[in-house]
């Protein structure tokens, strides 16, 4: 029997269903494309259609093969409607991208890695900087000229000195750290930046409303040329342990009164905090105008592609993992392991080439590496 036959037997009741279905789908994953222009500010509910995309996305190919399977005239549905949203796809996964030096010149080498302070709370029990120093040999593997660091940590002490060891060991020789009073205090989480190259010019950007999330400003002196780093760390939804394994214990929960206040939790944490990394972005993207050189921003956004956070931070500058990546580029390991929300942004002067998630699991992020290639001020 043919498939156009199979699908003449199947009852109105499940076509019809089937068919009710992949219109709201259709229409959910087109709410995902406008999430990226609507700002969560004025309204919020846009919001979680962005981080449905992939699902979404994936049910929609499981609609188009459905209707292919069948002969049914139904599948221009789910087809259009991935088309129309085929500059967002390739920001989730690419099939091809750039390994070679595209214009024969000049290249820095970038990394960006939410490093989870190294690991440093899990000591107990454990070999004492064991996660610490397989990202130090990783990093020396990948040998960047500049390394951004979110949630790094560093102390005192001979074992967890992780300023000192870059600096000494691994000959970054150049380093700017945030907050300003840093070094006053006996350890400290944070944001920083590495270089082999000079740090000519260096300042910290605090957000008013987020105090605890303070970006890095670098100007890095390559040769004759000078390059801006922005390194940032975007608001966390700040979901507690429980909270971002609870999901996996749905099936087994059996009080609905305690599960879903437990959501509602979940909810206003990530509403509250996608908001905050919206007015975030809209500061950022104003210090990337005004800078005088060509800037590069590594970050761990906390937000996917498809989010109006991105969409800020694209108007100015171009995402590396869409000019030159290849494959899935989720940089996630937690709850939603397909999610992209770390970044290597770079001025469209830079050339991207070579860009790669490197999976080990060394944080709940991935580390990402990048060449940027430039026309020389020399040439």
């Amino acid at each position: 029997m043919s498939f156009k036959k199979i699908g003449k037997q199947i009852p109105r009741f499940i076509s019809g269903t089937a068919l009710l279905f992949n219109l709201f789908s259709a229409f959910a994953l087109l709410l995902c494309y406008l999430a990226s222009f609507t700002d969560p500010v004025k309204f919020w509910p846009m919001i979680f259609f962005a981080l449905a995309y992939p699902f979404l996305l994936i049910i929609n190919i499981l609609f188009v093969l459905y209707w292919l399977f069948l002969f049914k005239r139904w599948v221009f549905l789910s087809l259009i409607t991935i088309s129309i949203g085929w500059s967002y796809h390739t920001g989730f996964v690419k099939i091809s991208g750039i390994e070679e030096n595209p214009i024969k010149n000049q290249s820095i080498r970038i990394m960006s890695f939410n490093v989870k302070n190294f690991d440093n709370r899990n000591r107990i029990n454990k070999e004492i900087g064991h996660t610490k120093n397989r990202i130090f040999d990783m990093v020396k593997t990948e040998a960047p000229d500049i390394v951004c660091f979110q949630d790094f940590y560093c102390d005192n002490t001979a074992d967890f000195n992780t300023v000192e060891l870059l600096t000494t060991k691994y000959d970054f020789q150049y380093y700017y750290t945030a907050p300003p009073n840093i070094r006053i205090r006996q350890n400290y989480p944070g944001t920083t930046t590495f270089s082999k190259y000079p740090i000519i010019n260096a300042g910290t950007y605090v957000f008013k409303s987020l105090p605890d999330y303070v970006g890095i400003i670098t100007d890095i002196a390559v040769q004759t040329d000078t390059f801006r780093i922005l390194n940032f760390h975007f608001k966390s939804n700040m979901l507690s342990k429980y909270e971002r394994t609870m999901f996996h214990e749905i099936p087994q929960t059996k009080n609905q009164e305690e599960t879903a206040t437990k959501f509602k939790g979940v909810y206003r944490k990530v509403k509250e905090s996608t908001k905050l990394r919206a007015i975030q972005s809209v500061k950022v993207r104003q210090l990337i105008e005004k800078s005088p050189y060509p800037v590069i921003l590594c970050c761990d956004l906390n937000d996917t592609h498809t989010s109006y956070t991105y969409k800020q931070i694209t108007k100015n500058l171009n995402d590396s993992f869409t000019t030159s990546g290849k494959g899935f580029g989720s940089t996630h390991i937690g709850l939603f392991p397909v999610l992209r929300i770390d970044y290597i942004f770079h001025d469209p002067s830079f050339k991207a080439w070579g860009f790669k998630t490197i999976r080990k699991h060394l944080s709940d992020h991935y580390p990402i590496v990048t060449n940027l290639s430039y026309e020389s001020d020399e040439g």
